[in-house]
C-alpha cells in the first residue's frame, strides 16, 4: 500500500459511519410516522365503524336493537360520551370535560377521551337522540351501550 492509500482509509472509514447513521437516523423517522398512521387509520376505522352502527339501526324497523360491544375500540379511546347538553357529571376524563365545556353541541355530539386534538375528539353522528350525557369507558376495549330506533332517530341506551 502506498502511504496516500493509507492516508485515506481512516476517512473512508468516517464516511462509512456518516453514512451508517443517516440511515439509521432516517430509517427510525419512517417507522414512527408508520405507526403515527397506523394508529390514526384505526382511529379513523373505529368512528367509521359506529357511525355505520348508528346508520344501521336508523334504517332498520322501529324498536330495532344494535349493541356496540362488537366494535373494536382503538387504544387511544379511554371514554366515549354522547351529549346533548353540557352535563359533566357522567364525564370521568378532565380534558374530556373540557372539550365538552366549550364545543358547539349543535355541530358535535360524539366525543371520545384521550383523542389528540389533530385526529378530532369529536363527531356528529346524524339521527342520535341523546337524554342528557352518556358516557361508557372503553378502558375494557368494549362500548357497553346499545342504540335503538325510535321511528324517527336512534336512541343511544
Amino acid at each position: 500500500m502506498k502511504k496516500a492509500q493509507i492516508m485515506a482509509q481512516p476517512l473512508i472509514y468516517i464516511f462509512y459511519v456518516v453514512v451508517a447513521a443517516l440511515i439509521l437516523f432516517f430509517g427510525i423517522k419512517v417507522i414512527g410516522n408508520v405507526n403515527d398512521s397506523a394508529d390514526k387509520v384505526e382511529y379513523l376505522t373505529f368512528v367509521g365503524d359506529v357511525e355505520k352502527k348508528v346508520n344501521t339501526v336508523y334504517q332498520d324497523n322501529f324498536g330495532s336493537v344494535i349493541s356496540l360491544d362488537d366494535i373494536s375500540v382503538p387504544k387511544e379511546v379511554i371514554e366515549i360520551c354522547f351529549v346533548s347538553n353540557k352535563d359533566l357529571t357522567k364525564v370521568t376524563n378532565d380534558k374530556l370535560k373540557q372539550l365538552i365545556s366549550i364545543s358547539d353541541l349543535t355541530q358535535n355530539n360524539v366525543f371520545f377521551g384521550g383523542v389528540e386534538i389533530k385526529n378530532g375528539p369529536s363527531r356528529n353522528f346524524e339521527h342520535l337522540t341523546i337524554d342528557g350525557t352518556i358516557c361508557d369507558s372503553t378502558i375494557d376495549r368494549k362500548i357497553n351501550l346499545v342504540l335503538e330506533n325510535i321511528g324517527d332517530s336512534v336512541k343511544v341506551r
